[in-house]
């Protein structure tokens, strides 16, 4: 069986509340190569947990404004089957998913994912967390979703580690790839529906800073400060414009803790500001319909 390490500083009571205080690096040690080199058989349970505030602004004047509350926790465990050479071969798994929504002042309604088997993919990354492959078991078909929710499974969005050794107070920029997989609360309104299943990757220029590292026997915590800003991006019918399109931008912020003996992000915190506009009619003719806005606050911990 593989050796579970310890706990780390009980994950720094969720990122040392929320992006506050981090604590200061040690002397002796100043700059760290962050690698994915986990032992065959390891596995790590991560707990997320998100509060979204979704609002839907009537562009149109028909419906009128909607503004709901939803919050969810879902699990996700990734276990190590193999490794050859530079490729880790993971069995990636959402164990459960729960949510409460409720529209402003509204009752809160519980909702649980019980529908069929556990979303579950082979996940190949490299020792930077770089997805090279993702496959479905035999005869299960994973939808956009859940295929973007196991890919993301190390930090909530895909990302890489960074090439070189980084010292404490290094910046460097990378490319994210960022799904919004958290129970939103508006995915089953029609015209959210629509567009929704049309969205593709959302990336996101994004630059990380070492903000301090802390040595503890045999495990070293790198704490990472991280800010992105999404790629504008148009999403339209595939066919054709004449039917609207959409237009997507936002930004995130927050904090990652990195753990050498865990070989996974222990706790983090990120906050996400998203905006979609929805446009009827062709280019030449089209009017607003309406402005989704999301507001997401996404806290991780490692589980036993």
């Amino acid at each position: 069986m593989a050796r579970r390490p310890s706990s780390p500083l009980v994950l720094c009571g969720v990122v040392c509340t929320m992006l506050g205080g981090v604590p200061r690096a040690a002397a002796a040690q100043e700059s760290i190569l962050l690698r994915y080199n986990p032992q065959p058989g390891a596995w790590v349970r991560q707990i997320w947990w998100s509060e979204v505030t979704s609002t839907i602004l009537d562009e149109g004047g028909g419906k009128g404004d909607l503004s709901v509350e939803a919050v969810g926790v879902q699990s996700i465990t990734s276990r190590v089957l193999e490794i050859d050479d530079n490729r880790r071969v993971l069995e990636v798994t959402r164990d459960s998913l729960r949510a409460r929504v409720r529209q402003f002042g509204g009752i809160w309604r519980t909702s649980a994912d019980t529908s069929g088997p556990k979303p579950s993919a082979q996940l190949v990354v490299d020792d930077r967390l770089r997805v090279t492959d993702l496959r479905a078991p035999a005869g299960v078909s994973l939808s956009r979703r859940h295929r973007e929710t196991l890919r993301a499974f190390a930090a909530g969005f895909e990302l890489a580690l960074p090439e070189q050794p980084i010292t404490v107070g290094q910046t460097w920029s990378a490319d994210v790839i960022y799904p919004i997989d958290e129970p939103l609360g508006v995915e089953d309104e029609p015209d959210i529906a629509t567009w929704f299943s049309r969205w593709d990757d959302i990336v996101a220029r994004s630059t990380f800073q070492l903000d301090s590292l802390v040595p503890r026997g045999t495990d070293t915590l790198a704490y990472l400060r991280v800010q992105g800003r999404f790629v504008p991006a148009t999403i339209a019918p595939p066919a054709e414009l004449s039917a609207g399109r959409a237009r997507l931008d936002g930004t995130f912020g927050g904090t990652l803790i990195w753990s050498t003996s865990w070989n996974a992000f222990v706790s983090g915190a990120v906050r996400s500001l998203v905006g979609m506009t929805a446009f009827q009619g062709p280019p030449e003719q089209e009017r607003p319909a309406f402005t989704l806005r999301l507001d997401i606050i996404s806290r991780l911990q490692v589980r036993l």
